[in-house]
């Protein structure tokens, strides 16, 4: 894949800040329970409900969890770089 096909174009940048705006908002926050203790599972709390990962590792949920405002930085960013050229 050339440089060029592996830009991001702005229609896809479009359809990823779509896809942020209508998920729940954030921040999410992770709580995982300790195994050891039995009280409840892990889950991401936002802003409506609680999710429930099913098979996700620590570490799946925590990426989880930031991705919701990880990926709003990210396109802030990217919009910002593009208006600078």
């Amino acid at each position: 894949m050339s440089e060029i096909e592996a830009m991001l174009s702005d229609d896809e940048l479009a359809e990823i800040r779509l896809r942020l705006r209508q998920a729940t908002p954030g921040p999410w926050t992770s709580f995982i329970e300790n195994p050891a203790t039995f009280v409840g599972s892990s889950f991401i709390r936002t802003a409506a409900t609680d999710i429930h990962l099913t098979g996700a590792t620590a570490e799946d949920q925590e990426f989880n969890s930031h991705a919701r405002t990880d990926i709003e930085r990210l396109i802030d960013e990217v919009e910002r770089l593009r208006r600078m050229s």
